[in-house]
Parts: C-alpha cells; sequence; structure tokens
C-alpha cells in the first residue's frame, strides 16, 4: 500500500499501529526504515508497544520542516508467523 501525509514541523517521531500483536525479533532497523533521500535513513531507534501493537521510530533529532521522508516497512511478522503486508508510506513536513 502506497499512501502519503502532510504534517507539521518539528516531527519527533513516526508510528504503526498493526491489527495483530507483532513478533518483535522482526521488527529491525532493516525492516522498519525511515529514510531521508534515496538512501539516507534518518538516525533514530525503534520502541514496540505490545498492548497497543504500536511501532514508533523515535528520530535522534526531531525533523524540520521542508523535508519528504519514506518509511518502508517490509519483512515483519505477527506473533504467529503471518508476515505483515509491506508498506511505503511518504511523509511530507512543512
Amino acid at each position: 500500500m502506497d499512501e502519503s501525509k502532510i504534517v507539521k514541523s518539528p516531527l519527533g517521531k513516526v508510528s504503526i499501529i498493526f491489527n495483530h500483536e507483532i513478533d518483535e525479533i522482526t521488527l529491525t532497523e532493516d525492516n522498519f526504515c525511515v529514510f531521508w533521500g534515496i538512501e539516507d535513513k534518518v538516525p533514530g531507534r525503534i520502541e514496540y508497544n505490545g498492548s497497543t501493537k504500536t511501532a514508533s521510530y523515535i528520530f535522534d533529532q526531531k525533523i524540520k520542516s521542508n523535508l519528504r521522508l519514506t518509511v518502508i516497512v517490509k519483512g515483519i511478522k505477527d506473533t504467529k508467523g503471518n508476515q505483515i503486508e509491506e508498506l511505503l508510506y511518504n511523509i511530507d513536513v512543512e
């Protein structure tokens, strides 16, 4: 699924709420990444809340305006071993 969203700066994190509980071992920086530019990963860390089924990519520094971020989610599995649908999401920070 490809989607886009415009948000106001500064942006401190990107969160995804899943329909199923996620196998945290599969939630890595290679499977849940945020880019500015083609191959430039935004520095940050991943946190997961199993009770809300929410994964958050928290940026080391808040993102300022006039920038497009691309969020990629791939290869993540739920606790039953089912692979979650790949997601590509663009965020325009104003």
